[in-house]
């Protein structure tokens, strides 16, 4: 089909197909996006595991007493006020990266909650406040049941 049109300007073609400049403008930026898809998924691990990495939480070298958890003040040697002269501090994981991680991988939903799942079939039992507490508790405290 392509050597048919060898001999046409674009326009020519794009009149012999009956397209219009706007189905060719979407087709192509389809195309273009399509490309940049590609393009970026290849970047996609790394990044995953950048998010990782700074959604974990680190202990740091002090940076106010630069690790030696004590400062000099005005001759004077003193244990270093951030740290309490432990020399390096305790550094938490970005929580909103936290939160990106744990929804890539379903362990809580786009709303920060987590994810549970409530049988409605047995409609026909009414379950009392005390039944209910109970079989949420696991879920409240983190414990799994079988």
């Amino acid at each position: 089909m392509a050597s048919a049109y060898k001999q046409h300007s674009f326009a020519a073609v794009m009149d012999e197909l009956s397209l219009t400049w706007g189905q060719v403008e979407a087709e192509v930026r389809s195309i273009r996006k399509s490309e940049g898809y590609i393009r970026a998924s290849q970047h996609l691990p790394d990044l995953m595991e950048q998010v990782a990495i700074d959604a974990k939480s680190r202990t740091e070298s002090c940076t106010t007493c630069h690790g030696t958890g004590v400062v000099r003040k005005d001759g004077q040697t003193d244990l270093c006020g951030s740290c309490h002269g432990l020399k390096e501090i305790y550094r938490p994981g970005e929580v909103e990266r936290q939160k990106l991680v744990f929804e890539t991988f379903g362990l809580i939903g786009k709303n920060g909650g987590f994810n549970v799942n409530l049988d409605l079939r047995r409609t026909d039992q009414s379950e009392g406040l005390e039944e209910l507490s109970q079989s949420v508790a696991g879920i409240l405290e983190g414990k799994v049941s079988e």
